[in-house]
């Protein structure tokens, strides 16, 4: 979010392309301990962890779009991709990583995806919003390390 009006991948699509990208939550891993268990290259091993909304709704995060036409692409399909913008770690999440997504509440969903908005600065106080409090983040099973698993389980908390 720091240099998303600078970024020439970014500056056009942060004032007309802009998107909410709805999530129950994400992954992040965080840093291993050196006293803890180490993997086969003798480093500390990464815990994931899985952050939600602590009332369980879902997250709304800002993202932007953008449809191209792919030059490889004999056809010349239209091809749609999107991004989502981080920002500076609130307190919650701070512990395990030093960015998280851009969090858009609800009273500013319709102020965020209006295409004709174009003023990114009556924007910008949601790039360094805290949102202290409202994540909830939790260890989970290192099967999110492989994308063979694709369960319900992966997001379930487990105990030390």
């Amino acid at each position: 979010s720091e240099t998303i009006t600078e970024k020439p991948s970014f500056r056009g699509p942060v004032k007309n392309k802009r998107v909410i990208i709805p999530m129950d939550g994400f992954y992040e891993w965080k840093p291993g301990s050196p006293d803890g268990p180490l993997s086969s290259k003798g480093k500390p091993l990464k815990q994931p962890m899985f952050i939600e909304r602590a009332d369980g709704e879902p997250l709304a995060v800002a993202g932007l779009w953008s449809a191209w036409k792919g030059p490889a692409d004999p056809k010349q399909r239209w091809l749609n991709s999107a991004t989502v913008i981080t920002t500076e770690a609130n307190d919650d999440m701070a512990v395990i990583h030093n960015r998280m997504p851009v969090l858009v509440p609800p009273d500013r969903w319709e102020e965020w995806l209006d295409p004709s908005n174009a003023d990114i600065e009556s924007l910008s106080d949601l790039f360094t919003a805290r949102n202290d409090d409202i994540l909830r983040l939790y260890d989970v099973s290192t099967d999110v390390n492989s994308v063979r698993n694709n369960t319900p389980n992966l997001t379930t908390p487990i105990s030390d």
